[in-house]
């Protein structure tokens, strides 16, 4: 029965940590130091640090909730993180969208160190 919330848990997760860290970015670069949150190179910053941490956590949710055999779960998310992320891709770079582009690129990131992790534990 669990393995019907591993993919849900896993969305869930990996969105729940992408506004987690957006909104402790956010607040940290306007108050502690002084950084303009518009600036070039605080979005630059926000967006790949908020992306890495929804591919990381998107892998790390399935691999919580499946019940057993918690590499495979691991390792079909991350294939589904991948496949996602290059359909994702394709328009962002037809339209030369460097934003979207540097997104995809920090959620493959993410997505890459969480499977990372696990092989590293197996």
């Amino acid at each position: 029965m669990r393995w019907i919330a591993t993919l849900p848990a896993a969305f869930l997760t990996g969105y729940i940590a992408w506004f987690f860290v957006g909104a402790i970015y956010k607040h940290i670069a306007s108050t502690s130091i002084g950084l303009d949150p518009n600036s070039a190179i605080s979005r630059i910053v926000f967006e790949a640090a908020s992306q890495i941490a929804l591919g990381y956590f998107f892998v790390a949710g399935a691999e919580a909730v499946a019940p057993n055999h918690k590499g495979l779960a691991t390792h079909g998310a991350s294939l589904l993180g991948f496949l996602i992320s290059g359909f994702l891709f394709m328009p962002a770079l037809l339209k030369m969208d460097q934003s979207a582009m540097l997104g995809v690129a920090a959620t493959l990131v993410g997505l890459t160190l969480a499977a990372k992790r696990r092989q590293q534990q197996e």
